[in-house]
């Protein structure tokens, strides 16, 4: 719940932020989009653990937008 909160509170800021779980399929297309293409306004995206460890896609998206030079910045939260 915490990641949705902040999604909505920096969206609020302006800043396009998005968050990508295994139950969200209303983004993931715009997401994937975003990452492959560079298309559409993406600056923060917040990924479930879940999603990165199991979702061959979303790696090989989040490869292709860092080859491309679209990815500034990747942090992990370990915190419980």
């Amino acid at each position: 719940m915490g990641g949705l909160l902040q999604v909505m509170g920096l969206t609020a800021l302006g800043i396009p932020a998005y968050m990508l779980t295994s139950t969200n399929k209303g983004d993931e297309k715009f997401i994937y989009k975003t990452l492959e293409k560079g298309e559409g306004e993406l600056k923060i995206l917040y990924v479930t653990p879940e999603k990165i460890s199991k979702s061959k896609r979303f790696m090989s998206k989040l490869e292709k937008c860092h080859h491309a030079g679209r990815l500034s910045l990747i942090s992990i939260d370990v915190s419980s």
